[in-house]
């Protein structure tokens, strides 16, 4: 995969992760998180420990979406997925920012972060009255 062409797809996927557009990673978690807010609306003392068999559920919907964006992200860049997580790999290992950059990328496929952000969320739409 040429410099170029990774390159183009970090700026893609970046823009999209941090952006604040209607169609930013961001506005798609706070869409998709309000969707099930309820499923996460945790009381205060629950044991987190013993997750609800509909977070695993969740969770995949989430990765499938995220992973769907990512994907329509790097094909617009023109290379394939396999092309550029390849790349990735190759150049985290000398590259700071690209290891920075696919670490920040793997972060959303954690459970438990998801997880802790869907709580979260959850909390704050309760609080809200959202």
């Amino acid at each position: 995969m040429s410099e170029d062409k990774l390159q183009a797809a970090m700026d893609a996927i970046s823009d999209f992760y941090f952006g604040e557009s209607e169609d930013s990673g961001e506005q798609m978690f706070k869409k998709f998180a309000n969707k099930h807010k309820e499923l996460f609306d945790v009381t205060e003392g629950t044991d987190m420990e013993e997750h609800k068999l509909e977070f695993t559920d969740v969770y995949k919907e989430f990765q499938t979406l995220f992973e769907t964006k990512i994907e329509e992200l790097v094909e617009k860049s023109g290379a394939s997925s396999e092309e550029f997580v390849e790349a990735l790999k190759a150049r985290s290992k000398t590259d700071e920012e690209v290891k920075m950059f696919l670490e920040i990328i793997v972060s959303v496929a954690d459970y438990q972060n998801f997880l802790e952000m869907m709580v979260a969320h959850a909390s704050t739409s309760h609080t809200m009255g959202m």
